[in-house]
């Protein structure tokens, strides 16, 4: 069973008695969350029994870090009006800290399918297709100090993760192309050595791989296709995506 929940903050939230989901959405009429076995299999629905200026929750008992999960949203679906309620598709925490499993592409993650000159709502369920949220332990991001450094004296230095640690000779294999490869001394010191006072890179968070690529064998490299604002990339990780993002923004 699950209980009202708190509707602050936003995602979902550990504590020692379980985990509390919240989610805005001011055009639902209500909202499902659906766990997710380690398999990725659906594991159980329950409604979010709290609703809170347009912010639904739940506090589910005994739920704990590590369960996958994602939501179901009941409504209008109406095009015209900008309204895409569809319970068939299974939707992304926009909270989320981690994901598992990747995006594929399928028919069944389009809400909507054309008949000719008309619109009608997809029915298919799209979970098989789509990449399941993960419950993050709580107080995981230490708090650590930040540079400060002054706008005047600030000169910032643009960087893809894959690309500036792909071929560089002081990486190992496994290194190269991610997190732990952007935080590796050699290289750090000479973003530094070149007076660079703060790096910028370019996406990190969870993206997609447009279909066109998909179907080539071929990947994003920019990544300008969010899938998940809050989400450390998974292909810049080795095992722990969300920790070695943490870890290299510490060593930066």
């Amino acid at each position: 069973m699950i209980e009202e929940g708190r509707p602050a903050p936003l995602g979902a939230t550990c504590d020692r008695g379980g985990v509390n989901f919240a989610i805005y959405s001011g055009a639902a009429e209500r909202v499902e969350l659906c766990l997710f076995d380690e398999h990725g299999l659906e594991a159980g629905r329950l409604e979010l029994p709290g609703q809170t200026d347009g912010v639904w929750s739940g506090y589910l008992r005994g739920g704990c870090a590590g369960q996958q999960y994602g939501y179901r949203v009941h409504g209008v679906f109406a095009l015209e009006r900008g309204l895409r309620c569809n319970p068939n598709k299974l939707l992304i925490d926009p909270y989320a800290r981690e994901l598992a499993g990747t995006f594929r592409w399928n028919p069944a993650v389009f809400d909507y399918l054309e008949d000719g000159d008309e619109l009608q709502v997809n029915e298919v369920d799209s979970a098989p297709y789509v990449p399941k949220c993960v419950v993050t332990p709580a107080g995981r991001e230490a708090a650590h100090r930040r540079p400060d450094v002054p706008w005047a004296e600030m000169i910032i230095y643009e960087a893809n993760v894959r690309g500036f640690t792909m071929c560089h000779p002081a990486l190992s294999a496994r290194e190269r192309g991610t997190f732990r490869g952007m935080m590796n001394a050699e290289i750090l010191g000479y973003i530094k050595a070149l007076g660079i006072t703060s790096l910028e890179l370019m996406p990190v968070q969870e993206f997609v791989d447009e279909e066109h690529l998909s179907t080539r064998g071929l990947r994003n490299y920019w990544g300008y296709n969010t899938a998940n604002f809050f989400t450390p990339a998974q292909r810049y990780g080795s095992t722990d995506p969300r920790q070695e993002f943490l870890d290299m923004v510490r060593a930066i």
